[in-house]
């Protein structure tokens, strides 16, 4: 039986600027202070950690985010629209990270709409929250069960 979606709370998320002194992570990247899971990485060097709960049943957990006042790339504004592209985006970025998949082939088979989880067994949360200087944050967090097949995009 699938779990409940983890409902993903601002208090459940933490900011933390990276240290260039950190010990390299295994993907080449700077891990964050206490080793947060659930992870990523904003242009700036900051990161959304999110300590979601850890089932055993083979649940996934990923996140995503971006500032909300970023201009959309020109290209992407074309062939999607702006309108609320920041949350359609982490959406669709924490779908694809479920799946396994790379955001461009997710892109290619589901296109961004508003709510790229829709057709998937993914779950999926988005919510704002404050950076350190006064920015807002767009935050996506999602889970899915056991992991899909490779290939399969979540189906």
């Amino acid at each position: 039986m699938p779990q409940p979606a983890a409902d993903p709370r601002p208090g459940s998320f933490t900011l933390v600027a990276e240290d260039p002194s950190r010990r390299v992570g295994p993907m080449g990247g700077v891990r964050p202070p206490h080793g947060a899971p659930v992870r990523t990485h904003l242009a700036d060097g900051l990161v959304v950690s999110w300590s979601p709960p850890h089932p055993s049943d083979g649940t996934r957990y990923a996140v995503d985010a971006e500032y909300t006042d970023q201009p959309v790339p020109a290209a992407m504004a074309r062939r999607y629209g702006s309108e609320d592209f920041w949350t359609r985006w982490t959406r669709a970025e924490v779908c694809a990270k479920l799946a396994d998949t790379p955001i461009l082939v997710w892109l290619a088979t589901y296109g961004l709409p508003p709510d790229p989880a829709a057709r998937t067994g993914h779950r999926v949360h988005t919510l704002d929250l404050e950076g350190p200087d006064g920015r807002t944050i767009r935050v996506s967090a999602g889970t899915t069960g056991p992991a899909p097949a490779p290939g399969t995009l979540g189906r």
